[in-house]
């Protein structure tokens, strides 16, 4: 059995990927010119996160621009507060769209980077929805604002949470395969010295 050729996947290289993806996803060990590989997969509860929040965020961009043009019209509210309700709703939009991109990004390539932009848009975010309902109180607040609001801050924190981890856990793994790369840097010159 050749398993020193790039792409051979004889039986019996792979453990069981096909029975049980959720345990397997993490790490498979692959036998590779008689060095073991670690190859790592994405997070898995991640992606479900931000699959999950993508629907709920269009439903909420779809709520609250039909709740604001509703309150335009049919309440008496001032220019500066209709004004600010709509820069919220545009700047909470871009936001999200960076923020979820940064996430799904960040973890279909194991990049650290685009992770750490996720976090800082997602504190972002909370940040404008904090704000939004501690600074101006010309605008009628409704039941349904309040939910809405609550439920986004229910998906960003399980996020939040769930991208510290894999980050930690990428940056351990890139750390390890730096220092593996130095160390086999060094056995190749010692190798020409001698």
């Amino acid at each position: 059995m050749d398993t020193t050729r790039r792409g051979a996947t004889p039986s019996g290289v792979y453990r069981s990927y096909g029975s049980k993806p959720w345990k397997d996803q993490k790490k498979l060990e692959v036998k590779e010119r008689g060095e073991r590989v670690e190859v790592f997969g994405k997070s898995l509860i991640l992606q479900m996160l931000l699959y999950y929040n993508i629907w709920y965020s269009i439903c909420f961009m779809v709520i609250a621009w039909v709740s604001y043009i509703i309150k335009c019209r049919e309440f008496e509210i001032e220019w500066k507060h209709q004004m600010w309700y709509a820069v919220v709703l545009i700047m909470w939009t871009c936001f999200e769209v960076g923020r979820l991109l940064f996430g799904y990004v960040g973890n279909l390539k194991s990049s650290v980077q685009y992770l750490i932009g996720f976090i800082s848009f997602s504190v972002l975010n909370l940040a404008l929805v904090i704000v939004f309902y501690i600074v101006d109180k010309g605008l009628p607040r409704h039941s349904h604002d309040r939910a809405l609001s609550i439920v986004h801050i229910m998906f960003i924190i399980p996020e939040l949470v769930a991208v510290f981890f894999e980050a930690h856990r990428q940056i351990k793994y890139h750390t390890v395969r730096f220092y593996l790369s130095l160390d086999n840097m060094d056995r190749g010159s010692d190798e020409g010295d001698g």
